[in-house]
C-alpha cells in the first residue's frame, strides 16, 4: 500500500496538484506489525476522514502571480468545531497576497509569510479556498511553499492567528514548487 501511495502522489506531482489523504501515514510502522497496528490505523482514518486537494501552477512569467486552491471534502465528517488551512511562502520574494475565494465562516489573512484561513465548519461538506501570489519581478528560480491543514476545536476568545501558530510540522501535508521563467 505504501508504494500505490507513493505512486499517486508522484503523478499528482507531476499533474500539478496535490492530492492528499487526511490521516498522516503512520512512520515506523512494520508491515508484520499485524491485525493490532493495522486497526490503529484504520482508526486514525476514521477520526480524519476529510481529504485536501491543493492545486497550484507548475510554471509562470517573472513578475506573475501564481494562484493556489485549497479544496477539502468530507469537511462535514471532521469531529472538530473549526478547520485550518495555510501556506508558508518563502521570504522575500513576495509582493502581495490577494484572496479570490474564501469558504463562508472564515477568517483568512496573511501575516509572518503564512497565509491562512481559519474556516468554522458547518454543515457544508465541500469547502475551498484560492488566493493569489505575486511574486517580485525580479526573482527567477523555483518558488517553493509549504502547504498545510489541520482541524481545531473551537474556542471563543481566540483570533484567527492563534489557531494558526497551533499548526506544526506533523499537520505539513506537501510542498509545491513552481518553476519561474526570466521571460
Amino acid at each position: 500500500m505504501r508504494k500505490t501511495s507513493a505512486l499517486l502522489a508522484s503523478l499528482a506531482l507531476a499533474a500539478g496538484s496535490l492530492v492528499l489523504p487526511a490521516a498522516p501515514a503512520q512512520a515506523g510502522t512494520a508491515p508484520a506489525a499485524g491485525k493490532a497496528s493495522a486497526q490503529a490505523s484504520a482508526g486514525a482514518q476514521n477520526a480524519r476522514p476529510a481529504r485536501v486537494n491543493v492545486s497550484y501552477p507548475r510554471g509562470m512569467r517573472r513578475g506573475g502571480y501564481a494562484t493556489y486552491t485549497y479544496k477539502v471534502t468530507d469537511a462535514g465528517r471532521l469531529q472538530d468545531d473549526a478547520l485550518v488551512l495555510a501556506t508558508i511562502l518563502p521570504a522575500k520574494v513576495v509582493s502581495k497576497v490577494q484572496f479570490v475565494k474564501k469558504p463562508s465562516n472564515a477568517s483568512c489573512g496573511y501575516r509572518n509569510l503564512r497565509v491562512y484561513c481559519v474556516v468554522r465548519l458547518g454543515s457544508a461538506n465541500t469547502l475551498s479556498m484560492q488566493f493569489r501570489v505575486y511574486v517580485k519581478y525580479k526573482y527567477a528560480g523555483n518558488f517553493k511553499a509549504d502547504h498545510y491543514w489541520t482541524p481545531v476545536s473551537y474556542e471563543p476568545g481566540l483570533s484567527a492567528w492563534d489557531y494558526v501558530r497551533q499548526v506544526g510540522r506533523e499537520d505539513r501535508i506537501g510542498r509545491s514548487t513552481t518553476k519561474i521563467s526570466l521571460r
